[in-house]
């Protein structure tokens, strides 16, 4: 089972491409309500009869509450012991010698840091409300983790700016050491068209070179997009079921995309969820989209199992982003050629 738990609402950066938007909430887990929290987590592990709780901490910036986070990590662990895995992405301003020490001990589900390429790419978007550039203040404590915790991720935005600089950004931190780098593109960029579409194909086909021949150098490389990790068929929704996500103020959510926005709200901890509404938000799930029908892709691709997504792309639950599909289709031919070099 995998809880997602919103620690706050609140940045310390305004990144331009936050689909969040640049004013955000300022909203945050109140000493009162972590008891709570953690209990329904338990709860809810319990009744599934799971054998692993997954605990990833979310925001805003999940460091702003760090004392908050180690609150809740210790009250799982007491509850749960091994049978707990922790997991987070920082923008990695606020890392410290406490802090990395603190997350590199505890955390062992999945750990990231926003890193967007070299120091142009990076500062381009992911800045200050003063408009200063972050990747002088995130680097030094990213490679000290990194150092620290080999499995540590660089997790980097890409959108129709900064595509054209994909392959030099995912070089940049190979040659930084990173060995799991997982590029994510801003879907939520409005100017994807044909041609940024043909640009990340270009882009990708020199990064599937750059990772086969690092990979006979590094066999622990990853590299998202490129190394097949995600060319397996996905399952069903297990959104507010095997999946939960809590916000701040203790409203649940089916999952990530999801969370604030009421039409989506599915319970609360102290009430716990709301069957109607859950089997709501899943009759639009196990519904088929008319136009994936018959497409090579629909078993892999995200815009079949997460109707919500398509919601929020395109304003209809049953049609997919075209991005989406775009992109879907481009990483699939990179795969197709070089899944046996």
């Amino acid at each position: 089972m995998l809880a997602a738990i919103w620690l706050t609402s609140r940045c310390n950066l305004r990144c331009g491409y936050c689909y969040e938007g640049q004013f955000k909430s300022s909203s945050r887990i109140s000493e009162q309500t972590i008891d709570s929290i953690v209990q329904y987590v338990l709860e809810h592990f319990n009744r599934l009869g799971d054998q692993k709780l997954y605990v990833n901490y979310h925001g805003g910036e999940p460091l702003l509450e760090f004392k908050t986070l180690q609150k809740i990590t210790e009250k799982f662990e007491q509850a749960l012991g091994d049978s707990v895995l922790f997991g987070t992405t920082t923008n990695g301003t606020l890392l410290n010698d406490e802090k990395i020490e603190y997350l590199s001990k505890h955390f062992h589900f999945s750990i990231s840091v926003s890193l967007d390429g070299n120091r142009d790419t990076h500062d381009y978007y992911r800045r200050y409300s003063d408009g200063k550039g972050t990747y002088d203040r995130i680097i030094g404590q990213a490679l000290k983790w990194l150092r620290i915790r080999p499995d540590l991720r660089a997790r980097m935005t890409f959108n129709t700016v900064t595509v054209e600089n994909l392959y030099h950004n995912i070089e940049h931190l190979v040659e930084l050491g990173f060995n799991t780098i997982v590029p994510v593109p801003d879907y939520f960029d409005s100017n994807w068209d044909h041609r940024e579409i043909r640009v990340l194909e270009e882009q990708l086909r020199c990064v599937a070179q750059l990772y086969h021949e690092k990979k006979s150098q590094n066999p622990r490389l990853r590299i998202g997009m490129v190394d097949g990790s995600d060319n397996h068929r996905l399952g069903t929704c297990d959104g507010g079921i095997t999946t939960i996500n809590i916000d701040p103020c203790g409203h649940i959510y089916p999952c990530t995309y999801v969370v604030g926005q009421d039409d989506y709200r599915i319970g609360h901890i102290t009430t716990g969820i709301i069957r109607d509404q859950l089997e709501h938000f899943h009759q639009h799930s196990l519904m088929q989209n008319e136009d994936c029908t018959g497409c090579t892709r629909s078993f892999y691709c995200s815009s079949t199992r997460c109707k919500a997504v398509n919601q929020l792309l395109t304003g209809d639950c049953l049609i997919p982003s075209p991005v989406v599909c775009a992109i879907e289709h481009v990483k699939h031919r990179i795969y197709q050629t070089y899944s046996k070099v």
